[in-house]
């Protein structure tokens, strides 16, 4: 019975070597070198939350000499990111979309918007071939798969108005965050950055006055200028689970 399954098994692998123009049948019981040597998975450094569902196309994420050209392996890697309390926050699995063309991430690299902010550290779970004979059989180390770190954080948006009465131009700001709790942006009390002033049709910003937002998320300066400027507002990252922004708009007085 066993010589018998051994022999369906050589007409098997045969009958698929000739179906597809590979290796002919007889040559596939050798050794064939494989250049699998590394696996690096590049995740996102900084991740705004914004949504509450955030996916990443992470297919060209990967770096890895692991694609073969024998169509009997089929190789595959996998990553999990943890959070500061220790626990697992994501998984990813890389392999071949269409053996040996191109790599495929199922699933995706995803955030929740009520997973812990702060830093995710991406862990190698394992790598290895999966194929038709033992003597291809092929593994990768840990050590030979990479870890990296993304930072996760909400994200945020400020908004400037600026108002001239004669000499005076008041300059009014609002700064606003995303709220895990709502899944809504709000305001930011106590938000921290700087107006930037610069005269119109040039591109060089210059600091005008720093910003300490109320329990509302505002913020007013008034000053002396005779002629007319643009402002905007940056607001600064706040660590650890807030990203800083650049103003969404201009105002002119």
């Amino acid at each position: 019975m066993e010589q018998a399954l051994r022999r369906r098994l050589v007409v098997l692998l045969a009958g698929i070597g000739l179906a597809v123009g590979a290796t002919p049948a007889n040559a596939l019981s050798q050794d064939f070198p494989s250049p699998c040597t590394h696996a690096t998975f590049t995740a996102p450094a900084r991740v705004s939350v914004v949504k509450q569902y955030t996916y990443f196309q992470s297919r060209s994420a990967l770096d890895s000499d692991c694609l073969s050209p024998y169509l009997s392996e089929q190789f595959s890697a996998r990553w999990h990111a943890v959070d500061e309390t220790g626990s697992v926050v994501d998984d990813i699995w890389f392999h071949p979309l269409t053996n040996p063309n191109d790599w495929n991430a199922d699933p995706d690299m995803d955030v929740v918007d009520s997973d812990h902010l702060g830093p995710w550290r991406w862990h190698p779970s394992g790598g290895f071939t999966d194929v038709a004979l033992p003597d291809h059989a092929e593994t990768l180390t840990l050590q030979e798969m990479n870890s990296s770190t993304s930072d996760v954080r909400v994200g945020s948006a400020g908004t400037v108005s600026a108002k001239r009465v004669g000499p005076r131009v008041t300059v009014t700001t609002r700064s606003t965050r995303y709220w895990t709790s709502t899944h809504t942006f709000g305001p930011w009390a106590k938000a921290v950055g700087v107006i930037q002033v610069r005269v119109p049709g040039t591109t060089a910003w210059k600091n005008l006055k720093n910003v300490a937002a109320d329990g509302y998320g505002r913020y007013a300066y008034t000053y002396t200028v005779s002629s007319r400027r643009d402002y905007r507002v940056i607001t600064f990252d706040k660590a650890p689970y807030i990203w800083g922004s650049v103003g969404s708009n201009v105002s002119t007085a």
